[in-house]
C-alpha cells in the first residue's frame, strides 16, 4: 500500500548534511537531518523514518552505538539503516556493522547519482515489503474470518509449512511447534488417522485431489472438526510430485448443526404424530410419513395441495376454520380438537396444533401443524365416563339393597314361623303367597345390584386350582399350539371365598397377557400353593395383612418388561400393545378384583427373561361357608335353653329374629349396636354361646365388634350378615376368625341351621 517514507541522514559534516537534504528534497523525499547520535535518536524515536544514513563518526557516540539503539527499540517499526564511512573503513567494520543490524554500507566519496539510486532501490524495496506484509496480514485476517488456513508441503525437501491461522484452529503455539507430517498426524484424531492417510495417499499418487473431513484433538483435549482440500503439483517434464498445498477449513460449527439438523429431521420423520409444514396460503410443502399413513395418503400425493381439500370432513362449520385462520394469520399458536377424514372415508378425532412461522421480515410465511390422533382415547374416555357411571349406580344400588334386604329379613323369617302354626288353608295361601313374594324381592334385589356392579355370581368357597383348570381348558382349544400351559398345584390346597366368574377373568386375562408377550411361543406355568404372610412381610406392604393366603403364581417366558413399564401396568388405559390390540384396562380389571377379595399382586420382570405374577388371595380354612343360596335343613333345628346375643341396629330385624330364636328353644340377648353389644356380651360372657352380629352399624360396625369381643373371649363363636352381597364382608370377617356368614334376607331356616353348626363345631 502507498506510504509516506521519511530519509534521516546522519553525519558530523554539516555541509554534507545539508547537500543530502537538498539532493534527496529535489527528489520528492521527506528528508530530516541530524549531526549528532543523540539528536539521531530523538528524531528516529518521534518520527519513525523509513530510512537512516548514519555515519560511523559521530561527535557524542559513533555509529555503531546509535545503530544498536535503535534496533534494541522493539515498539519501533525498524527502519533500513545504511552505514556511511569513509573509503579506507576496513571490511572488518563493515561485517561487524552488518551483523549489528546495518541494512548496507556506503563508502564516501559517492556521486550523487549513485547516492539517489542506492537509496531508490531501497525505497522500492521497502515499498514492495509493505506491500507484502499488507497483503500477508489481509490474507491472514481473511482466513482467520474464514477460519480457513493454508498450508504447503515440499514434497522434495519434506518440510511443511502452516499459515498462522492453521496454529489457530490445530491450537498450537507457533513458537514451539514445528509443522511436519508426523507432527500433523499427531493433532489427527486416532479413529480418523488411517482415513486420512488413505485421502492422502489418493492425492499424491495423482488418483483424485485431496478432498476429506476429520477430527483433530487439540492439546488441551477438544475436538474439532476440519475440512482438507489439497492439490499436487508436478514437473512438467517428469511428471515428478514437487509440492503438496492446500486448505484446512474449521467446520465444527457446521458440523454440529448438520448432525442437529440430521437429528431433528430424523425426529421429524419418526414422530408418531402426523406433522405437516405449509405456506401461508395452506399449500402442502412437506409431511412426515405418520402424517401420510394416518389419512391412507402417499407423501407425494399430498405435495402441493390444501389440507382442508384432502381431509376436510365436513364435521364442522365454517365459523370454526374461519377461527382458525384469523387466530394464525395474526401470529398466534392455534390449538384445538378436529374430526378429519381418512382416504377411505373413516374418521378419525385429532389434538391439533398450528404454530405460525415468521420470516427474515417477521411476516408470517409458513405454518407447521402438529397432530395427534386421539379417536381411540376419546372412545375410552367415553367407555371411562360410562364406567363411572355405572360405579356410581353400583354405590347407590348397595345403599338400597342394604335397605330392603334389612326390611326383607323379618318378612321372610316372619313368614317361616307363621308357616309353622297350625292355622286352615286359606292362611296358610295367604302366607306361602308372601313367602313368594318376599323371596322374588330378595332375588330383584340381587339381579340389580349385579348389573349395578357387574357381578356375574355369588362368592362361595370354592379351591383355586378348579378355576385354573377351567382356564386351561379354554387355552387349550384358543391358545396357538407353540405356547404350551402347565399346572401344579399343592395337594392340600387350602379353600377360599369368592366369585368364581371374577376369579376366572383374573386367571384368564394374565394367561393372555402371557401367551401375548410370547410372539415366538414358550411355556406359562400356573402354580397354586399356600402361603402365610408373617408380621415382618405384612409390615413392608401395607395393603397386606399377615396370615395364611393361597397364592397363584403366573411365569412365562416372554420378552419381559423394563421397570419404567412394570411402574404402570396397572393403570387404566396404559398399554405398550399397538393401538387395537389392547384397551389398557386387562390389568386395571385384574388388581381390582384381586384387591376386593382382600388379595394383592406382586409383579417380577426383567427384558429378555419373562415375567412372573403372584397373586395372594386370604385363605378360609374353617368349614365350608354355606352359600347364599343354600336350602334351609329340614326341621328347623331347635336349642337347649343356650344364650345367643344378637346385635342390629334394625328394629324389626332384632325382634324377629329374637322371636325365632325363642321360638325354636334359645335364650335371647339383644343390642342396637356394637357398643353396647361389647357391654352385653361383657357383663353375660359365660353365658353366651354364640353372637349374631350385622356389619353395618352405627357407633361400632360388625368387624370392630368382632375384634372387640375376641379380645375378651378368643374362642367366642359369631355369626356376621349383612344386607349386602357377601363376598367383600366375608372375606373381611374370614380374616377376623369369623366361620359363618349369613346375607340377608335370611329364613329362619337359614338362622337355625347356621347357629347349631356353630354350636355344634
Amino acid at each position: 500500500m502507498a506510504h509516506d517514507p521519511l530519509i534521516l541522514v546522519v553525519d558530523d559534516n554539516p555541509a554534507f548534511v545539508q547537500a543530502a537534504l537538498r539532493l534527496f528534497g529535489t527528489e520528492g523525499y521527506r528528508v530530516k537531518g541530524a549531526a549528532s547520535g543523540s539528536e539521531a535518536l530523538d528524531i528516529v524515536y518521534a518520527t519513525h523514518p523509513s530510512v537512516v544514513l548514519l555515519g560511523v563518526a559521530l561527535p557524542d557516540m559513533d555509529g555503531f552505538d546509535v545503530l544498536r539503539a535503535i534496533r534494541s527499540q522493539r515498539t519501533l517499526v525498524p527502519p533500513t539503516i545504511i552505514m556511511m564511512s569513509a573509503a579506507r573503513t576496513r571490511s572488518e567494520e563493515q561485517a561487524a556493522g552488518l551483523k549489528q543490524g546495518a541494512d548496507d554500507f556506503i563508502a564516501r566519496p559517492i556521486s550523487d547519482a549513485e547516492l539517489l539510486v542506492r537509496v531508490g532501490l531501497i525505497m522500492r524495496n521497502q515499498e514492495l515489503m509493505h506491500r507484502l506484509r499488507y497483503s500477508e496480514a489481509q490474507m491472514a485476517r481473511a482466513q482467520r474470518i474464514a477460519q480457513v488456513g493454508s498450508w504447503e508441503f515440499d514434497i522434495v525437501r519434506d518440510e511443511l509449512t502452516w499459515s498462522d491461522e492453521i496454529f489457530r484452529i490445530f491450537g498450537r503455539d507457533k513458537g514451539s511447534f514445528t509443522p511436519s507430517i508426523d507432527g500433523f498426524y499427531g493433532c489427527v484424531h486416532e479413529q480418523d488417522r488411517d482415513g486420512m492417510r488413505d485421502a492422502q495417499r489418493r492425492a499424491m499418487s495423482g488418483e483424485e485431489p485431496l478432498d476429506h473431513v476429520h477430527r483433530i484433538v487439540r492439546p488441551d483435549g477438544s475436538i474439532r472438526w476440519v475440512h482438507e482440500l489439497g492439490k499436487v503439483d508436478v514437473r512438467e517434464e517428469t511428471g515428478e510430485a514437487v509440492r503438496f498445498t492446500g486448505v484446512v477449513m474449521d467446520i465444527t460449527l457446521r458440523h454440529e448443526n448438520e448432525q442437529q439438523m440430521r437429528l431433528q429431521q430424523a425426529a421429524l420423520e419418526s414422530a408418531a404424530n402426523s406433522i405437516v409444514i405449509t405456506d401461508r396460503e395452506g399449500h402442502i410443502l412437506w409431511v412426515n410419513p405418520a402424517f401420510a399413513m394416518s389419512y391412507g395418503y402417499d407423501e407425494s400425493e399430498l405435495m402441493g395441495k390444501k389440507p382442508g381439500d384432502v381431509i376436510k370432513s365436513g364435521m364442522h362449520d365454517q365459523e370454526f376454520y374461519r377461527n382458525m385462520w384469523e387466530t394464525i394469520l395474526s401470529g398466534n399458536v392455534w390449538t384445538g380438537e378436529v374430526v378429519n377424514k381418512r382416504r377411505d372415508g373413516t374418521l378419525l378425532t385429532e389434538e391439533l396444533t398450528v404454530t405460525p412461522v415468521r420470516d427474515a421480515l417477521g411476516e408470517v410465511a409458513n405454518f407447521i401443524a402438529i397432530k395427534q390422533d386421539i379417536t381411540e382415547r376419546k372412545r375410552l374416555e367415553k367407555q371411562l365416563l360410562r364406567s363411572q357411571r355405572m360405579e356410581s349406580i353400583g354405590t347407590l344400588a348397595g345403599g338400597i339393597a342394604h335397605d330392603l334386604n334389612n326390611l326383607l329379613a323379618p318378612i321372610v323369617m316372619g313368614v317361616d314361623l307363621l308357616a309353622q302354626r297350625e292355622i286352615d288353608e286359606s292362611v296358610r295361601s295367604v302366607i306361602h303367597n308372601m313367602g313368594q313374594s318376599a323371596a322374588r324381592g330378595t332375588s330383584l334385589v340381587r339381579q340389580v345390584l349385579s348389573f349395578a356392579r357387574g357381578v356375574e355370581g355369588a362368592r362361595v368357597t370354592l379351591f383355586l386350582d378348579q378355576v385354573v383348570h377351567e382356564v386351561m381348558t379354554i387355552a387349550e382349544t384358543s391358545f396357538p399350539k407353540n405356547v404350551q400351559v402347565l399346572t401344579e398345584s399343592s395337594k392340600d390346597l387350602w379353600p377360599l371365598i369368592g366369585d368364581p366368574t371374577q376369579l376366572n377373568q383374573v386367571i384368564l386375562n394374565l394367561t393372555v397377557n402371557a401367551r401375548d408377550a410370547m410372539l415366538d411361543g414358550g411355556t406359562v406355568r400356573l402354580v397354586t400353593r399356600n402361603v402365610t404372610i408373617d408380621d415382618q412381610y405384612a409390615s413392608m406392604r401395607k395393603e397386606v395383612e399377615p396370615g395364611d393366603y393361597v397364592m397363584l403364581e403366573l411365569v412365562d417366558e416372554g420378552c419381559g418388561m423394563p421397570p419404567h413399564v412394570k411402574e404402570r401396568i396397572f393403570e387404566p388405559f396404559y398399554s405398550t400393545k399397538a393401538v387395537g390390540q389392547g384397551t389398557g384396562l386387562g390389568l386395571s380389571t385384574v388388581i381390582g378384583i384381586v384387591r376386593s377379595h382382600g388379595g394383592f399382586i406382586n409383579v417380577y420382570s426383567e427384558l429378555g427373561k419373562g415375567t412372573s405374577f403372584k397373586v395372594y388371595f386370604p385363605a378360609q380354612q374353617a368349614a365350608d361357608v354355606p352359600e347364599a343360596s343354600a336350602e334351609e335343613e329340614v326341621g328347623m333345628p331347635r336349642g337347649n335353653g343356650e344364650t345367643i346375643l344378637i346385635v342390629d341396629d334394625e328394629f324389626a330385624i332384632l325382634s324377629i329374629t329374637k322371636h325365632t330364636l325363642e321360638t325354636y328353644g334359645y335364650r335371647v340377648l339383644t343390642a342396637v349396636d356394637g357398643a353396647q353389644a361389647v357391654g352385653v356380651f361383657a357383663m353375660n360372657r359365660s353365658d353366651v354361646d354364640v353372637t349374631v352380629t350385622d356389619m353395618m352399624m352405627p357407633v361400632m360396625d360388625g368387624p370392630a365388634l368382632v375384634k372387640a369381643i375376641h379380645r375378651i373371649d378368643p374362642a367366642a363363636r359369631i355369626i356376621a350378615t349383612s344386607g349386602l352381597q357377601g363376598g367383600g364382608n366375608v372375606a373381611k370377617v374370614a380374616d377376623l376368625g369369623v366361620k359363618d356368614f349369613l346375607e340377608k334376607p335370611f329364613t329362619a331356616g337359614q338362622l337355625l341351621t347356621t347357629i347349631r353348626r356353630a354350636l355344634d363345631r
